[in-house]
């Protein structure tokens, strides 16, 4: 990363107009510790990690990038707790976390050192961050999952202890508590997408520059 680039993204990080998941999700990486092994799903979840310049060589990073798919990201990273002695933090979109539901269900107890963040902004955002979509009128209906849902209920129903966010200054209050928890956690970000999208053009704009 060049330096020109790291002090306009740190500009942008440390400025923001509106609360956004890339943001939210630097925030939270920089209070994670060495013995951390992060899950990316798929796949705003891998971009941002992309876009906000976040190194391998600084934390173990994971992916079952593939094809791109949503399926079994959720399961990986439980399987990968049950097996680490590291803490495992999944970052996962919404459609991906509730699609992939059941890995949560099954024999034993879910890992305590699991952590899971995730980024709901009423389904299927990457959609609108990436090239493509809006080359082709009205396509999105057809290519995003709209919904509603919350992960509160379905936490008290698997006995995840849950935090929610929506704004900085719950984030700020709920990172550290949510990251120490002794159990399984999630930490749900709540945003909407019109402000995931114009942070991204913006950060898609420094990358043009560079």
């Amino acid at each position: 990363m060049d330096l020109e680039f790291e002090k306009q993204l740190n500009q942008l990080l440390t400025t923001p107009s509106s609360f956004n998941e890339p943001t939210a999700l630097h925030t939270i990486y920089q209070q994670l510790d060495a013995n951390t092994a992060i899950h990316l799903a798929n796949s705003s979840a891998v971009r941002y990690a992309s876009w906000l310049g976040w190194k391998a060589e600084n934390k173990t990073m994971y992916s079952n990038r593939g094809a791109s798919g949503i399926d079994g990201c959720s399961s990986t990273a439980v399987g990968f707790a049950m097996h680490s002695q590291k803490q495992v933090v999944l970052i996962t979109g919404d459609v991906a976390f509730f699609y992939d539901i059941n890995a949560f269900w099954g024999n034993g107890a879910i890992p305590k050192n699991l952590k899971v963040v995730l980024l709901n902004n009423g389904g299927g955002g990457i959609f609108n961050l990436i090239n493509g979509p809006e080359q082709f009128e009205n396509s999105l209906a057809f290519q995003t999952t709209n919904h509603n849902r919350k992960a509160k209920s379905v936490c008290h129903e698997l006995e995840i202890q849950y935090f929610s966010a929506s704004n900085y200054n719950q984030l700020e209050q709920y990172t550290r508590a949510f990251l120490k928890f002794e159990g399984a956690a999630l930490l749900e970000i709540e945003s909407n997408q019109e402000d995931n999208v114009a942070w991204v053009k913006q950060i898609k704009t420094f990358h043009q520059k560079k």
